[in-house]
């Protein structure tokens, strides 16, 4: 049984949404507590999983706010109270990042730090990735549960639809945004080892969609804007629609970072069965010790950008149709068992 703590000696009136989705299981009117039918919505065993408000029992804690929380709303002595309270108690604490941008905040012992993004070689072994928390798309939307199985043509198909432009402006306009956060950076502390990289995505990702169209076949929807630029709800419904039938008609799809650094349309893509070309720009990955991520996507490093289309046609060619068809069940898989928030609350602390 894994008993879980979540500290609750802070009155917080706040939407459930602002809770850390890893307590949502655990949140009912405004207190924590364990209800059957809660649990088994949110996938988890209530035989295996119960809230103890006691951390004498407890095997692990989870924060209920993220640590932009607790520092902006002056709470900062509340982390290293719980941190010695862990560290007294044998166990570890999970407190979320909340955002886009890979800054770093104090290390303590015994306390992780979950998060969307960052860049692997600025954060030590106390910082781990969670997947970006998504609905089920084919159920929602397709109303199914059977991922459409492409069969395997001679030629890979690759897919994008997003935002992706050439436009000068855009481009900077986007590292101005970043030189913009290093500067608040440096102000704080000049020191610090976190300043992000001058990264313009929609360039980027503009560069290597065209470079693939001579060496593979393509299935792009260019947008000028994140989203299409949708206002209402009819616009957001029509585009997201196109944004998943172009995963569905694609065998695989470019999966590269957007303003911080991680990819929602990584877990997008096996969420739908298909497969990520993912390009890796120092990202931190869910679970590396338990996902063989480079097993589930074309794994393409940064530094090797330029062989993107040589690398799509190898990995196709190395696979049988069995395999191919195989792979996207994998992904599928993947996202239902490990890529939910049952399935991380598993990975982080068995």
């Amino acid at each position: 049984m894994h008993r879980i703590y979540i500290p609750s000696n802070i009155n917080i009136e706040s939407p459930k949404k602002a809770y850390f989705d890893f307590v949502r299981p655990f949140l009912l009117d405004k207190k924590f507590g364990n209800d059957q039918k809660l649990l088994n919505a949110w996938g988890l065993d209530p035989n295996t999983y119960s809230y103890t408000d006691n951390l004498d029992e407890a095997n692990v804690a989870f924060l209920p706010m993220p640590v932009q929380w607790y520092i902006s709303e002056g709470y900062f002595e509340r982390l290293v109270t719980y941190n010695a309270e862990f560290q007294s108690a044998g166990i570890k604490g999970f407190v979320f990042v909340n955002g886009d941008y890979g800054e770093k905040f104090e290390s303590f012992s015994n306390l992780i730090y979950l998060r969307l993004g960052g860049f692997r070689s600025q954060l030590d072994s106390r910082n781990m990735a969670v997947s970006f928390t998504l609905s089920d798309q084919l159920i929602k939307r397709y109303k199914t549960t059977d991922i459409f199985l492409r069969e395997k043509q001679d030629q890979p198909v690759v897919g994008f639809c997003g935002h992706a432009s050439n436009d000068l402006i855009k481009r900077v306009k986007e590292k101005l945004k970043f030189i913009r956060i290093n500067l608040k950076r440096f102000i704080r502390n000049p020191l610090r080892t976190d300043y992000e990289v001058l990264f313009s995505s929609a360039y980027e990702r503009y560069k290597i969609l065209k470079s693939l169209e001579s060496k593979v076949s393509t299935h792009y929807i260019f947008r000028k804007n994140y989203r299409g630029g949708a206002q209402s709800e009819s616009e957001r419904n029509r585009t997201t629609t196109e944004y998943y039938d172009n995963m569905l008609n694609s065998d695989y799809i470019l999966c590269l970072r957007g303003g911080g650094n991680f990819s929602v349309r990584l877990y997008e893509t096996l969420m739908m069965g298909r497969i990520p070309v993912f390009i890796n720009t120092d990202c931190l990955l869910p679970f590396p010790s338990k996902i063989d991520w480079k097993k589930h996507c074309v794994w393409v490093e940064w530094k090797d950008k330029h062989r993107i289309g040589e690398m799509v046609n190898e990995f196709h060619q190395n696979l049988s149709s069995e395999e191919f068809q195989e792979i996207q069940k994998r992904n599928r898989q993947l996202f239902i068992d490990k890529l939910n928030i049952a399935g991380m609350i598993k990975l982080a602390i068995e």
